[in-house]
């Protein structure tokens, strides 16, 4: 826009002049703790819900979906600090920043609406590497009161549906509906294998392919973390291509909450909207320095 009009933005609604370098940026943006932003977030929330922005992203039980999703926005073999977290590949260190985003999606639609996200880093003196399940703890402990009033349903991938992360969901009478890896949850995949269950098929159209999905689906499933026991409902999909004679895609979840043939379609349509808010990170977040 500068280039174009010989004015931008940031000087049009801020009163900036002169666009700083990303190096100045960087020096001026150190220094500050991710927390004092958090109340940016939390006034944008407030004001989409006052405006009635939030109603259209209510589906179940009139609650919201808000994915946990890990997420990287540096890494370098060069460049690190004290709080870096770090992996070993090839024979050399990669270090790298990254956090725990969560936003509120809704299925059908690829706005989100951005939530303050929780950082995964390696504290002063820690002897051991933080970790996305750990962060996760840490988002529900200190936002999850504040959250609750949304009814939110969480969402994520395999690695968030253990007994610490969803006990802690249950316990703040809230949802979720994460995915469940037969390979991981071996408490699980057991009764899965010779469990008897309920399913259902649809068949669809979809240009010129003629789609089937099957549900299969059971409640009260055991999901044990050593002597801890906890029910779960089990959901898993297909999706089966009379074209191409082959399933082109399958996933399975865990669900809090019982499952029925009238909630089956919706619960795996919101299990996948997790994907909504990988997809504007990818978007958003720009290539990391090296």
């Amino acid at each position: 826009m500068r280039r174009k009009t010989k004015r931008s933005n940031l000087e049009t609604l801020f009163g900036v002049s002169k666009i700083p370098y990303t190096e100045q940026i960087k020096h001026i943006v150190d220094d500050i703790e991710p927390g004092a932003v958090a109340g940016v977030f939390e006034e944008g929330l407030k004001t989409a819900d006052e405006q009635g922005g939030l109603k259209d992203y209510r589906v179940l039980d009139g609650g919201v979906l808000i994915p946990l999703d890990g997420v990287w926005y540096h890494w370098s073999e060069r460049i690190h600090c004290d709080h870096c977290l770090r992996r070993r590949k090839d024979g050399k260190t990669l270090y790298y920043h990254s956090m725990l985003g969560t936003a509120i999606v809704r299925t059908g639609s690829n706005v989100v609406l951005p939530l303050m996200p929780e950082y995964i880093r390696n504290e002063d003196g820690s002897e051991k590497q933080d970790c996305e399940r750990n962060a996760a703890k840490r988002y529900l402990e200190e936002r999850g009161a504040g959250l609750a009033r949304l009814k939110p349903t969480f969402l994520g991938d395999d690695v968030y549906a253990c007994h610490g992360i969803c006990s802690r969901i249950r316990d703040r009478g809230m949802s979720y509906i994460f995915t469940c890896k037969d390979e991981s949850h071996r408490w699980i995949a057991g009764p899965v294998a010779w469990g008897e269950f309920e399913s259902y098929k649809r068949r669809e159209r979809n240009g010129r392919n003629h789609l089937e999905y099957r549900y299969r689906w059971a409640n009260g499933l055991e999901n044990r973390c050593e002597e801890e026991r906890m029910p779960v409902n089990y959901l898993a999909v297909e999706l089966w291509n009379e074209e191409k004679q082959k399933i082109t895609y399958k996933n399975s979840w865990i669900r809090d909450k019982e499952l029925g043939k009238d909630t089956v379609e919706q619960i795996a349509e919101s299990g996948r909207a997790r994907w909504k808010y990988r997809e504007r990170v990818q978007q958003c977040v720009e290539e990391p320095w090296i």
